[in-house]
């Protein structure tokens, strides 16, 4: 997952999409390296993350391995977490906001987390910023998107999880995208909810999840529950 935010982020401050699609149509005229939008340089970027768990973490660090500098905000975790990762954090998500130039998320989707970017916050970023969510589709408004993508205040966008999924209908956003209107164009690039697939993360899940059981049916020890008071519920 984390390899999926860098890869949506590459795709778009590199001009993958729109060199590609330029090479396809003529091998002459599409030899060219200037005039592709958001094109940058990312090393000295602000890399903003909201939330700093496993994943947000695992991203984190491959940010700051680009030579970007990595700041986040994490209200869940403990006090000095940030001396052990040797990152910034910041104390709101005003605050990361108004000084990323990238902004990536790594939260679950809950009633305070639905729609945490929205038009207003879309408007803190900075001009030119670029957003990316591999987490939940719920966490952001993609309307809003459109409209700041639209505006050009707002650079570009990387999503990987969109708030219905298959997104039908389809929204204003989507439905730019495919019909590949110019002005988004090389802008934004969607995947299908698989920034988790891999043969290997499979592999992963499924030996997990039997560990995972063998330990509870074996030694009544439950790690990585996500449902945290499920048995005192089902005990009533």
């Amino acid at each position: 997952m984390a390899d999926h935010a860098l890869g949506l982020l590459l795709y778009l401050v590199r001009g993958l999409g729109t060199y590609e699609k330029r090479l396809k149509a003529d091998f002459n005229k599409g030899f060219l390296a200037e005039d592709v939008p958001v094109v940058r340089r990312i090393r000295g970027a602000t890399f903003g993350a909201i939330g700093m768990g496993r994943i947000g973490t695992a991203v984190a660090r491959r940010a700051a391995a680009f030579d970007m500098k990595v700041i986040y905000v994490d209200p869940y975790l403990p006090e000095g977490h940030e001396l052990g990762l040797g990152l910034e954090r910041v104390r709101t998500q005003e605050e990361l906001l108004r000084r990323s130039d990238i902004v990536s998320l790594h939260l679950p989707l809950s009633a305070k987390t639905r729609n945490i970017i929205g038009a207003a916050e879309l408007a803190q970023m900075k001009p030119g910023g670029i957003l990316i969510n591999i987490a939940r589709g719920g966490l952001v408004d993609v309307d809003a998107v459109y409209d700041a993508l639209r505006s050009n205040h707002l650079a570009a966008a990387g999503l990987d999880v969109l708030p219905k999924e298959p997104p039908v209908p389809t929204p204003p956003l989507l439905q730019a995208w495919r019909d590949e209107e110019p002005w988004l164009a090389g802008r934004f690039v969607v995947t299908p909810h698989a920034a988790f697939y891999s043969e290997a993360g499979y592999l992963d899940m499924r030996t997990f999840s039997a560990e995972i059981l063998l330990d509870y049916l074996f030694e009544n020890r439950l790690r990585n529950n996500v449902n945290p008071g499920w048995d005192a519920a089902a005990a009533a």
